[in-house]
């Protein structure tokens, strides 16, 4: 009877690249004597919060200091990476737009 457990992706691919080492680096087999093909990672739908999580974010964010509030109004409202938003310096921006 065969046993399948349920290993998650990352467990899967640790394991294979710990054999590829074993293999290739310390018993020295050539590749094309020893492959086992690599599990691609499963693609996930990103995670979009709804405009009233972002509003409820926002607000607790602002009922402890301003400054976090008017960050996350920003990166919000630009899309910027969180580096691009570090940063940001004040004469990036343009009051017009």
């Amino acid at each position: 009877m065969a046993y399948r457990r349920k290993l998650s992706w990352s467990t899967i691919h640790t394991a294979v690249c710990a054999l590829h080492c074993f293999y290739h680096r310390f018993l020295r087999h050539p590749p094309h004597q020893f492959m086992i093909p690599t599990p691609r990672l499963p693609k996930r739908l990103p995670l979009v919060w709804s405009p009233e999580e972002i509003q409820h974010l926002i607000r607790t964010a602002g009922q402890h200091c301003t400054q976090t509030q008017v960050i996350l109004i920003v990166a919000y409202a630009t899309g910027l990476r969180l580096s691009e938003l570090c940063h940001l310096r004040l004469k990036d921006l343009d009051p017009d737009h």
